[in-house]
């Protein structure tokens, strides 16, 4: 089974259909040799709810040694978009 990624967050409803969200996740490993340890992230962004569908704006924060490079090309983070419905 692989290693559990702790983490902490949390979230604030901006209106009835909208959350700004972030969490951090610190990905922690037992074993010696893994560099599962030697990295974290901040994920941060906007959620926005519909009836049938949801989505979400955010950004990825890279932390680890080297990471730097991520900022030369994109300083906000690394942007994706999450889509979701129910039915």
């Amino acid at each position: 089974m692989p290693p559990e990624l702790p983490n902490i967050g949390g979230s604030v409803r901006l209106s009835g259909a909208t959350r700004f969200g972030a969490e951090l996740y610190l990905p922690a490993s037992l074993e010696e040799d893994s560099e599962l340890g030697e990295f974290a992230a901040l994920l941060w962004g906007i959620r926005l709810f519909g009836d049938d569908v949801w989505g979400a704006v955010a950004l990825v924060e890279p932390m680890c040694e080297g990471c730097s490079d991520v900022y030369q090309l994109i300083p906000l983070g690394i942007p994706f978009l999450n889509v979701g419905g129910s039915w």
